[in-house]
């Protein structure tokens, strides 16, 4: 999971280009744009409006509130184990150039 934490305010057009595809699941609740990719279990997480410490931490409070809240910390973590499937599968890069 990628937590990005963005100085003003995101949409869901900036959360898809920087994700590449739109084939995604885009929510956008209080804290920013939550967007979960369930073919690749890539998950980015933009928490807006994170000016200084004080609106960062707020940000980061209102994530995990809503991770609790909505029910999505479990599909979170299902798609986290399902993502290291995916890099344990991929070939090493050890010994490459």
């Amino acid at each position: 999971m990628h937590i990005i934490a963005c100085h003003k305010s995101v949409t869901e057009n900036q959360a898809v280009g920087l994700l590449g595809f739109p084939d995604a699941t885009i929510i956008t609740p209080p804290f920013g744009v939550y967007v979960a990719d369930n073919i690749q279990k890539v998950q980015l997480v933009f928490l807006a409006n994170c000016r200084d410490e004080s609106s960062t931490r707020y940000a980061v409070q209102r994530f995990f509130d809503w991770l609790n809240r909505s029910g999505e910390a479990t599909y979170l973590a299902d798609r986290a184990r399902g993502r290291k499937a995916i890099v344990r599968r991929l070939p090493s890069n050890s010994g490459r150039a």
